[in-house]
């Protein structure tokens, strides 16, 4: 049944309500359809990035600087699926950080 072959709107029954609620329905898809080409097709309004200064929110003096030094241990268990062949396995991580 396609939309060009139902009754009028004012006919009753069965019929006519599947009629009524295809042509909502393709109505609506068109309605997104036609939302969705204006967003793609219209450009929105620019952004631009915000410029930060270097140390502008630290307050270290001019003219010095520091290095960063830092180590992580992390251990534990792993967790995998319950249906996964991998049983009782661990973990130990060793990180470093130099900056």
């Amino acid at each position: 049944m396609n939309v060009k072959n139902c009754a009028p709107d004012g006919v009753q029954g069965l019929m006519g309500r599947r009629c009524l609620v295809r042509r909502i329905k393709s109505r609506g898809l068109a309605a997104v359809l036609g939302v969705t080409a204006l967003v793609v097709v219209v450009p929105g309004r620019s952004v631009h990035a915000q410029a930060l200064e270097p140390r502008s929110y630290t307050n270290t003096p001019v003219g010095i600087n520091f290095l960063l030094l830092g180590y992580g241990y992390t251990e534990g268990d792993v967790a995998f699926d319950a249906s996964s062949p991998i049983k009782d396995a661990k973990v130990h991580v060793h990180a470093g950080l130099l900056a």
